[in-house]
């Protein structure tokens, strides 16, 4: 799976969760028997709730991608050396050989 699908596919679960919430919002706009102070409060409150589900995600989704960045400089920082330490040997044999 490339980099580029797994951020359309965080894109798409963003995309849904926002969508899910409005469509849940609307629907309770046409079904709840509440006076329309009573509606606007339960509105209010799950807004909130969707607001504060979709910057929970956007951190966790930050905290995996800096943890991802980190992985991948680790690993290109062993992939240096390793290739330092090659090169070294080589000199060093290149030395010995010639003399």
């Amino acid at each position: 799976m490339s980099r580029f699908t797994r951020q359309s596919d965080s894109a798409d679960l963003l995309i849904a969760l926002v969508g899910g919430i409005g469509a849940g919002i609307g629907l309770g706009l046409l079904l709840a028997p509440k006076s329309g102070r009573d509606l606007r409060a339960d509105i209010d409150r799950t807004a909130d709730a969707g607001v504060a589900r979709v910057r929970k995600s956007i951190e966790d989704f930050k905290a995996q991608a800096a943890s991802i960045v980190e992985k991948g400089k680790a690993t290109a920082n062993l992939q240096k050396e390793g290739v330092g330490q090659a090169i070294t040997a080589a000199q060093k044999a290149y030395r010995e050989v010639t003399g």
